[in-house]
């Protein structure tokens, strides 16, 4: 279930977040804001555009890389 609610699906059908949630189930790279950067496959996305990662390759802003199972991206409100 993409929305859980009728806010959420409000805010996501209003936005780009439609976009997130489409590539739900494929391997994809988020590049977040310190320059660190997580590629893995979309587990979920919902309306706020928090983000769930499973089998995940995490690099951090020094370079370091590390294998994480998953990973939740919190979205920018």
């Amino acid at each position: 279930e993409v929305c859980n609610s009728i806010r959420e699906r409000s805010i996501a059908e209003n936005s780009l977040v439609v976009l997130l949630q489409g590539v739900q189930g494929h391997v994809t790279t988020v590049e977040l804001r310190d320059e660190s950067w997580a590629r893995g496959r979309v587990v979920n996305v919902d309306a706020f555009m928090n983000i769930r990662l499973c089998e995940v390759e995490f690099r951090n802003r020094t370079g370091k890389v590390c294998e994480l199972q998953d990973l939740f991206i919190t979205g920018r409100n």
